[in-house]
């Protein structure tokens, strides 16, 4: 004779009389057992609520779900504090439903009546925050949040009328009107921080500082004449070419300074020379000019260096105007 197991047992009580067969002794499985015994005059004695300790529930659900009641497993569809399964739960008579509860209306539309529509358009252009409290107090929809009400209108188009931008002519609601005193800008600790009338900045450098550039090597030098750039009292100038200019006046057009000893920083205007900026080029040398560069060679040569490249960019023109002339 073959022995059921008590799972087995319970699933043929169920297929026997209709139920749900699942295997699980729930409350619809409960009632049909005292119902028949109630049948056979048989009274089926009542489980001891002390057979359950009362801290084993709030036990149970430090193990199950570490106390957090909207927990839930992703392979499975226990949640809760005590991870039920949806099957368990329903069939012990539980509404289903997980998430918090705004929550588990995530990536769907709300759903509106008639008469819900019909007030949500009367009323598009009022403000959201102002749109969904009247909404909220006039068809009691908890479960509709500001960003739904918002989402709505547009999906369906309603325009309110309001772009977020001031439109040409508003005046501010403080315009004119001064900040309290010891609020703002006019705080004590505001007060310390700020810039104080004909105030310099630490990094201020008047008339006669000099730097070196770290681009190019050249001496920049502050002198007291007004930027024509920013309007201010001084402008910072090259101090070669601004004393240099002093001297033999504007630099010709097409010319450029350039020194004759090889060292930027050495601003006296007798080492600089106005040459085409044609000549340039020759004076860089290199290897594949195979040409002396001018800042490398010895003192002695600079000068010889100097009048060949003069002499080579000189020929070089005269042969283009020849050129151009028989064109």
């Amino acid at each position: 004779m073959a022995v059921l197991s008590d799972d087995d047992f319970v699933r043929l009580f169920q297929r026997t009389f209709g139920l749900k067969e699942d295997g699980w002794a729930g409350t619809d499985t409960e009632t049909k057992l005292r119902e028949l015994a109630a049948l056979a005059g048989v009274t089926m004695p009542a489980v001891p609520s002390s057979e359950i300790p009362d801290d084993y529930w709030p036990m149970l659900s430090k193990i199950e779900s570490a106390n957090q009641p909207y927990v839930q497993a992703r392979s499975s569809s226990a949640s809760g504090l005590y991870q039920f399964i949806r099957s368990t739960w329903i069939g012990e008579g539980g509404a289903w439903k997980t998430g918090r509860e705004g929550d588990r209306y995530k990536g769907r539309h709300r759903k509106f009546s008639a008469a819900e529509m019909v007030w949500l358009e009367a009323n598009r252009l009022l403000p959201i925050t102002d749109y969904h409290r009247a909404f909220v107090e006039v068809f009691s929809r908890e479960d509709v949040r500001p960003q739904n009400l918002n989402a709505l209108r547009k999906r369906r188009g309603w325009k309110t009328g309001r772009t977020g931008h001031f439109a040409k002519g508003h005046a501010p609601a403080n315009k004119g009107k001064r900040c309290p005193e010891g609020q703002g800008g006019r705080h004590p600790n505001a007060r310390r921080t700020q810039f104080q009338k004909d105030n310099r900045p630490h990094t201020y450098r008047g008339a006669g500082h000099e730097s070196i550039c770290p681009k190019d090597g050249y001496v920049i030098m502050v002198v007291a004449e007004p930027n024509p750039w920013s309007g201010a009292e001084t402008r910072p100038v090259h101090k070669h070419r601004y004393l240099w200019e002093k001297t033999n006046g504007p630099v010709p057009e097409g010319h450029c300074l350039k020194c004759l000893d090889g060292d930027k920083t050495n601003t006296d205007p007798a080492n600089w020379i106005a040459i085409p900026r044609g000549v340039l080029p020759r004076l860089n040398g290199g290897r594949a000019s195979r040409t002396l560069a001018y800042d490398d060679a010895p003192d002695e040569l600079k000068p010889a260096v100097l009048a060949i490249a003069r002499i080579e960019h000189q020929a070089s023109e005269l042969r283009r105007q020849h050129k151009d002339g028989a064109a």
